[in-house]
């Protein structure tokens, strides 16, 4: 049996049709396979320091049955669990960058502790000077994981990689009206009157997660495209 986990992991093993049980790894995500005649649920559960577990439902078919031995082949979008994972580590009380870099990091092999490290800095527009929205920095992280390269001679990465975040950037400004955090918020939270009006008028819990929701949704669809 070949489940395909969420990050391009995948798990290998082989079961009777009447195995009924839990499997575990690919990273703190477990599997949970309950059979019904011909068909089965399985169920992907995660489990880290800042998110509860969530169960996400899959159905598939018997698509061989040889040897009492079987083949499944599930084929799944994560895009709603990356945009509710960014928002859901917002929640927790991490920043607004390290909400959306986490969110994607481990797909492309960036540990999720580093990746909340890296982008600790640039909450609040960039160490809150009201600069660059820190979702969008974030996504600008992860664009670079997935198109950044590391070889001073592969100018048409470096010139890809550009292209990328223009792009985002454009479609975020589209939707937002702007990338600078004081834009956004319309104060600026660079100064303490800024910084405590925002506060009072809850802006970081009611307006900032619409912020890291549409940075993490450009983000799903750029990936995917590719």
């Amino acid at each position: 049996m070949i489940l395909r986990s969420p990050g391009a992991m995948n798990i290998r093993c082989t079961a009777k049709l009447r195995f009924r049980g839990r499997l575990t790894g690919a990273r703190n995500w477990s599997f949970a396979l309950h059979f019904h005649r011909s068909c089965l649920e399985l169920r992907l559960t995660r489990r880290n320091e800042h998110e509860m577990y969530r169960e996400i439902p899959f159905r598939g078919s018997l698509t061989s049955a040889r040897n009492r031995s079987f083949a499944l082949h599930f084929h799944r979008r994560n895009t709603v669990d990356s945009v509710d994972r960014a928002v859901a580590i917002f929640d927790s009380g991490l920043n607004c960058s390290q909400s959306v870099c986490a969110a994607y990091a481990e797909q492309f092999g960036l540990d999720r502790e580093l990746a909340l490290k890296v982008s600790a800095g640039f909450g609040g527009g960039m160490g809150r000077m009201a600069q660059t929205c820190g979702a969008v920095s974030g996504a600008f992280m992860v664009l670079g994981l997935k198109y950044g390269t590391t070889d001073p001679e592969d100018k048409a990465a470096k010139e890809h990689t550009y292209e990328r975040v223009r792009a985002f950037a454009d479609q975020f400004t589209a939707r937002q009206g702007s990338l600078l955090c004081r834009e956004l918020l319309d104060v600026d939270i660079s100064t303490a009157e800024g910084l405590q009006y925002a506060r009072e008028q809850k802006f970081f819990t009611e307006r900032c997660p619409a912020f890291i929701k549409t940075a993490a949704d450009i983000l799903a669809e750029m990936l995917q495209e590719d």
